[in-house]
């Protein structure tokens, strides 16, 4: 029996993705002068919680949750320039720590596309920063791919608080593979990426899926079958009747699949 609570610990303790996530990352330099927000700091999309640091070379680097917590998520770039940096007059505080640092994409017709990996499928909201300090005429044209709506231009002078189409590019999109891909093209001048607010949407409750990867399969299974006979307090025990057995395992092979 402890070989098998042993087991149920490893499989549920297995860092997976998981539904509804949420993330706040700030695209630049750390070492600039401007820094990176705190955490109280909610931008465009009303999410305050931990900002994640990133540069323009990012290749998988691993992110943080709003709590500050490891997550299975990682964020790479390819394409576009280095960082850049530059002192606007408007932006103070917290705004001028997300958007005084960014890459600088590039001239006219150059392209930066960042791609988040590791998601649990579902429902998301795509903040893109994508607003440049050192001048009003500069714009960017923003995509992200499988939306819905259409790519946005951003730019304009600093407006005194975040606007969409000044600030910021608003997509929403369904993930079925665990990846969101935004690129960020230069329209005129050059083209920015301050940073990004992904927000996931809680899905339907889904108890079946042990191991919190938006599928219930093999794994979760196995987890089950680890803690046949105990009573575990929750799942999956999914019927409360104090014991794992048949019908906890028929209700998870009727659930089979992904999670709504």
């Amino acid at each position: 029996m402890k070989a098998k609570i042993f087991f149920l610990a490893v499989v549920l303790g297995v860092a997976t993705p998981g539904f509804g996530q949420s993330f706040n990352v700030d695209v630049g330099d750390p070492n600039s002068p401007y820094g990176v927000p705190a955490d109280v700091y909610a931008a465009g999309a009303g999410q305050s919680g931990t900002w994640n640091a990133v540069n323009a070379g990012a290749f998988n680097v691993p992110l943080s949750d709003l709590a500050g917590g490891a997550t299975g998520v990682t964020l790479s770039n390819s394409g576009g320039g280095g960082d850049f940096d530059d002192n606007n007059g408007g932006t103070t505080g917290d705004d001028e720590a997300l958007m005084d640092d960014l890459q600088d994409v590039g001239g006219a017709g150059m392209l930066a596309t960042w791609t988040f990996s590791g998601l649990a499928n579902g429902s998301y909201t795509v903040y893109t920063y994508a607003w440049a300090p050192d001048s009003a005429g500069y714009v960017s044209e923003v995509s992200v791919a499988g939306s819905p709506d259409p790519s946005q231009f951003i730019g304009g002078g600093w407006p005194g608080g975040h606007s969409q189409g000044t600030t910021y590019a608003l997509h929403t999109v369904d993930v079925v593979d665990g990846t969101i891909a935004v690129s960020i093209e230069t329209n005129s001048g050059f083209g920015s990426v301050n940073g990004f607010q992904l927000v996931g949407e809680a899905g339907e409750p889904c108890p079946w899926d042990l191991d919190g990867n938006g599928d219930v399969g093999i794994l979760d299974l196995l987890a089950l079958l680890a803690a046949w006979g105990t009573d575990p307090g929750g799942p999956p025990d999914f019927n409360g009747d104090g014991d794992v057995g048949i019908l906890d395992l028929l209700t998870l092979l009727a659930n089979w699949g992904a999670c709504p």
